[in-house]
This record gives structure tokens, C-alpha cells and sequence, in this order.
């Protein structure tokens, strides 16, 4: 007998009246094989699934996935009126510094513990802003503009030298050299070089004046932040320095090349195999952009950021950036003369303050109204 008390009135009556046809039913299909069967079968499916649905439910849910590590890139991108093509980078967080220890990178790269000491601790960085970053170094041409349109003097043209090599004279001290003269053929699509922090300030400060908008350099978690783009692997194309080939114009076969007409021994300074063609700067956005688009993040010329230097702390961080009045300063990204594995994510240079080198550039960046 079904209990139906607990059932209003109206509902106890039609399910007695179910009970009744169902008893029907069921002495119909003890007398018709066919329908036995039927019900059998329908009977099994009800228990499949009743038992899928059942696990369904008691499936425990990933409460606590974690967020990415970084935020998805927009396709938007803008044109400013040098030309500059600039990306619209999102808000995001990200491990800035090496994921590897000190012992393992010199296991896999030689060298000394100095070279890799102000890239720890790794630590966990948010920034909160969006962004945009321009796809490529300032090139000459866009220098060339800021100069005649003010008359500026940079850094090199005061006091007279900057740090470099040239193809007379090994790396160190050399006479003259500026923007327009770096000791090396350029062309206008180069980026530009031989400026220092300030001269890139300047040239910031500009470009600002004239769009009514704020450019500045990029502080080093913003830098870091695009040029990993989204990735924790040792450079944005994986963790293998002979993988960059089409990817950063760095120190290689063309450089060697060049290098070996003045120490007369080919092969000397050779860290890469293959030959991109450039044994200094290249055009910019020459070989393949990083996943956000992002061309020369690691090679050509190393950049100026925004940050005087500070060592790393390991709390998380939200949108840090380093002391303005620094005596030293921090530069960032590989170029076509540095040894190759110094072209990291997570790599570090300090320079003093003054510093110019026929290495070093700058890219900019726009913030988001």
C-alpha cells in the first residue's frame, strides 16, 4: 500500500486512480511478452540515468581555479601622429623576475652570480590599469622629428662621447658619437640609439605637449608585463636561447662577422650560429612580434624604463614602480652586441643615471584616459 496521506485531497485521488491503472498495467504485461520486455528496457534506462545524474551532482565544483596570470590582450591599437603604431594592453598580474634559481642559471648559462642576482625574489605583481605600449623602439625618423621641432640637445651631443663599439674600436669610451652618428650605418626605420634617460624623458614630454596626451617610458613591471605576454618561460618563446632566430635581432653569425675585421679572429665572440643579416640595429619590427604584437622586445637595442633602481622585495606588488631620483637606473631587453642570454624576461640591467650607449634606446608608452 502507498502512503498518500501526507498528499492534499484532489492529489490523493488521482494517485490512487495512477495506482489502480498501474496494477492493470502490470497484470497486461505478466500476459504480453513483447511489453515485458519493453519495460525491462525502459526500467534499465531510468537506472543509467539515474546514476549519471546522481554523480552529476555530487561532482564537487572547482571553487578556487586560479585567475591568469595575465589578462587577455584587446585588439585595440592606435596610430599617433609619428606614425607610432601603439597596443592597448589590459590589466593583469603576472611572476616578475626568474622563475629559475641563481645555481640554475648558471647551470644552463655560465657566467657569474652577479648577473643574476637582482632578478630575485620572483614575486607577484598586479597592475591595475590598462595601457598602451608602442609596438616598436622610437626609430630615428620619429627622433629626428622631436630634435627639429625643438632644437634639443641630448646628452651625447653635451658631453661629447658615449659607451659603445664600434668597428675601429673595441667596447668602451668613444669620441663623438651621437643619435645621428653611432659609429654604424642606420637608416631611418632603425630604432634610434645613443640617447640617455633623460633624452628619452624629454622626447616623452614632447610627444605629450604636442597630442595633449601623457606619454612616458614604461615602468619595469609594465615592460616586463608585455614582454612576457602571458608566458613564464625564460623569453616570450620559450625557455631555448637558439629558438630566437627570426624572432630578436641579437649577438650572432653577422655580428661575429663584423666584429672579426677588427680582432682578426673569426669566431672569437660567436653565441649563435645563424646570421639575420644585422650586425647592429636592424629596421624595427623586422623579425616576428611576441603574442601581443610586441616587436624587438628582447633584442636590437635595449630599452630605458621609468624606474631608478630598488632590488626586489618578495611581497606581492601592485603596480610598483622604483625611485624617480635614482643614482642608477634600470635598462631592459637584450640588443645586438650583448651576450644573448642576458636577453630574458626577467633580465635586469643598472646603469648609472648619465648613462648613453650606441645599445640603447627607448619604446614609449600612452596612458589610458
Amino acid at each position: 500500500m502507498v502512503d498518500t496521506s501526507y498528499l492534499p485531497s484532489d492529489t490523493r485521488l488521482v494517485q490512487t486512480q495512477n495506482i489502480g491503472d498501474n496494477m492493470t498495467e502490470k497484470r497486461n504485461i505478466r500476459h504480453n511478452p513483447l511489453l515485458a520486455v519493453m519495460a525491462i528496457a525502459m526500467m534499465l534506462l531510468i537506472i543509467v540515468f539515474g546514476v549519471t545524474f546522481i554523480r552529476e551532482i555530487e561532482q564537487p565544483k572547482d571553487q578556487t581555479s586560479p585567475a591568469p596570470q595575465s589578462a587577455p590582450l584587446t585588439d585595440q591599437t592606435l596610430t599617433n601622429s609619428l606614425g607610432m603604431t601603439l597596443i592597448r594592453l589590459e590589466p593583469g598580474r603576472f611572476m616578475m623576475g626568474s622563475g629559475l634559481s641563481t645555481e640554475q642559471l648558471l647551470t644552463k648559462f655560465g657566467r657569474t652570480t652577479s648577473g643574476y642576482k637582482d632578478e630575485f625574489p620572483q614575486h607577484e605583481v598586479h597592475l591595475t590599469q590598462p595601457f598602451y605600449l608602442a609596438a616598436t623602439h622610437v626609430t630615428r625618423k620619429q627622433f629626428a622629428q622631436f630634435i627639429n621641432a625643438t632644437q634639443y640637445q641630448t646628452t651625447a651631443q653635451q658631453i661629447g662621447w658615449v659607451t659603445g663599439m664600434t668597428q675601429t674600436k673595441l667596447f668602451g669610451k668613444h669620441d663623438g658619437l651621437t643619435w645621428d652618428h653611432p659609429g654604424f650605418e642606420q637608416a631611418d626605420d632603425h630604432p634610434v640609439v645613443c640617447v640617455s634617460y633623460d633624452d628619452a624623458v624629454a622626447f616623452c614630454q614632447w610627444l605629450s605637449n604636442k597630442e595633449n596626451l601623457t606619454y612616458r617610458l614604461p615602468t619595469e613591471a609594465q615592460w616586463e608585463y608585455a614582454c612576457r605576454a602571458g608566458t613564464d618561460t625564460l623569453f616570450w618563446w620559450g625557455n631555448e636561447l637558439q629558438e630566437a632566430q627570426g624572432k630578436e635581432n641579437l649577438h650572432d653569425a653577422s655580428y661575429d662577422n663584423w666584429y672579426a675585421t677588427l680582432i682578426h679572429s673569426k669566431g672569437f665572440m660567436r653565441w649563435l650560429s645563424w646570421d639575420d643579416g644585422y650586425a647592429q640595429t636592424s629596421p624595427v619590427g623586422k623579425y616576428q612580434a611576441n603574442p601581443w604584437g610586441l616587436y624587438d622586445m628582447l633584442g636590437n637595442a635595449t630599452q630605458w624604463v621609468r624606474d631608478g633602481y630598488a632590488p626586489y622585495a618578495s611581497e606581492k606588488r601592485i603596480d610598483p614602480i622604483g625611485p624617480n631620483q635614482a643614482k642608477r637606473r634600470i635598462t631592459r631587453g637584450g640588443n645586438w652586441y650583448v651576450i644573448p642570454h642576458y636577453a630574458r624576461s626577467s633580465r635586469r640591467s643598472i646603469v648609472p643615471a648619465p648613462f648613453v650607449s650606441n645599445t640603447l634606446g627607448f619604446r614609449v608608452m600612452l596612458e589610458v584616459k
